[in-house]
């Protein structure tokens, strides 16, 4: 266990950690205003709205996730060719162009369809009702989010953790403020609550602009675009969307079969996710401040294996030999990726060790836990089993997202996550349906098989280092 790393990232870590957990806690405090003040179909409608607004989320974080890792690849490419004058503004300008065009397309959804998204999940007529004004409302001012989760990506892609920290923590003050002032003065019911998230939210993006402007732009901002890399972005990013749209299609597949078993089932199924979920702030904390690392030192590599094949082409071509350049650019190509998966290996453990101590903790602590959600001896019963399972699956789970997002993301290596996504995505499916009359246990065990398979795929495809083969021929006997 690489524990002198975890001294050098704990500074790191623990903003993040805060910023994240400040996120969550603004999400629970509005859930209790809402319940306590607007009704039960007023929280019905937030959750409704909550599901589709997510989509947009996962949509949205494919894009700003990719513009990251390139943020940190072009460090990387910089500081190995000693390059004062930073490109990594031009990154974050297509990022721009990317995310602002997909925020204003799912604005225009949610404006538009907001009756029948809201519909299509199932809500009843009263939650529509109320679920209508407030989706649009936030869904139509969908791209102040979109460019706010933009800036502070970016700037975590620089390894500035202080700026989103500080925005983060005004904003979702500002949003408890506002939310109360709405709801408890001005009794503005769920269309206060949307305009209050709205403001804070603008808020957030105001106090990310000008750090990320010091930071990724000296002089001017290069508005042009940039088509080759937009290209680029755009497929890394198509990969990234298959994988999320494809993780949301198994989560509700897992909750109807579960939901078919016994509604008490179901609630028990959601009680863990709830609690789960926190673990999830600290795992999301460690990739954040991976993912730039692994991405700086990629393009480190990058730009090393981009002056050998230079050399190697123009030795082809004219015949002249530089085979002392040659080995020291092979040999120094090679340590880099040694040095790569060793950080991964470092990360996993660590991100693994604390998550497999929280899992623990959780299962100790259940009973406790449980109480809090329900007096249902049944669901509480059922909700033990649920969390005894976790502890056999979370920790292969966070293998899968530390390798796909820490790990194949920064290397550029997203169509093979994907490509293992989909195996054991069609897999679980399809093995849900089959064992949804053997019982509780029999999807439970079902959910650690699909956790070890996926974590496993994307494990082998990263230790397979297919990421570092050049599809020249050229570099083939240099590989």
């Amino acid at each position: 266990m690489n524990w002198h790393l975890l001294k050098d990232i704990r500074h790191k870590l623990w903003k993040t950690f805060v910023e994240k957990s400040l996120g969550k806690a603004a999400l629970i405090s509005n859930g209790l205003l809402v319940s306590n003040k607007l009704g039960l179909t007023a929280v019905a409608a937030v959750g409704v709205s909550g599901m589709i607004l997510l989509t947009f989320s996962f949509l949205i974080d494919s894009l700003t996730n990719v513009t990251n890792t390139k943020v940190g690849k072009t460090i990387g490419e910089e500081k190995e060719k000693g390059i004062t004058q930073s490109q990594k503004g031009i990154v974050v300008v297509q990022g721009f162009y990317q995310v602002a065009l997909l925020s204003i397309l799912l604005s225009a959804i949610a404006i538009v369809f907001a009756p029948q998204l809201l519909s299509a999940i199932g809500a009843d007529q009263a939650t529509v009702e109320q679920g209508t004004p407030y989706l649009r409302i936030f869904g139509g001012f969908y791209l102040i989010e979109g460019l706010r989760d933009l800036a502070a990506t970016a700037l975590q892609g620089m390894e500035d953790f202080k700026s989103p920290l500080k925005a983060g923590s005004w904003m979702n003050g500002l949003h408890i403020a506002l939310a109360i002032l709405a709801i408890q003065f001005l009794e503005l019911g769920l269309v206060g609550v949307a305009w209050a998230t709205v403001i804070s939210k603008l808020a957030g993006l105001m106090l990310l602009i000008r750090p990320l402007k010091r930071q990724a732009f000296q002089k001017r901002i290069p508005w042009k675009p940039e088509w080759t890399l937009l290209k680029s972005m755009f497929f890394l990013s198509k990969d990234t969307m298959i994988q999320s749209i494809l993780t949301r299609v198994s989560l509700v597949s897992y909750g109807s079969v579960t939901l078919y078993i016994s509604n008490e089932a179901y609630a028990a199924q959601k009680i863990h996710t709830d609690v789960v979920q926190i673990t999830y702030v600290l795992m999301n904390a460690f990739i954040a401040v991976m993912s730039p690392k692994i991405s700086t030192l990629y393009g480190e590599r990058t730009s090393m294996h981009r002056e050998l094949h230079d050399i190697l082409e123009f030795q082809e071509r004219d015949g002249m030999e530089d085979q002392v350049r040659i080995h020291e650019l092979v040999e120094k190509r090679k340590k880099k990726d040694q040095e790569l998966v060793s950080m991964v290996n470092s990360f996993l453990g660590l991100t693994c060790l604390f998550m497999g101590i929280l899992a623990v903790l959780q299962y100790v602590t259940w009973e406790w836990i449980a109480d809090l959600y329900t007096d249902d001896p049944t669901t509480i019963q059922l909700s033990h089993k649920v969390a005894l399972l976790a502890l056999f699956w979370l920790v292969p789970f966070t293998c899968y997202c530390v390798m796909y997002r820490g790990g194949l993301g920064p290397v550029e290596d997203r169509k093979g996550s994907r490509n293992s996504m989909i195996i054991a995505t069609v897999l679980w499916i399809a093995s849900l349906w089959v064992v949804k009359d053997w019982g509780l246990d029999a999807i439970l065990i079902s959910r650690v098989l699909f956790e070890i398979l996926r974590g496993s795929l994307v494990a082998g495809r990263f230790y397979s280092k297919k990421w570092t083969r050049c599809p020249s021929s050229i570099c083939a006997s240099h590989s």
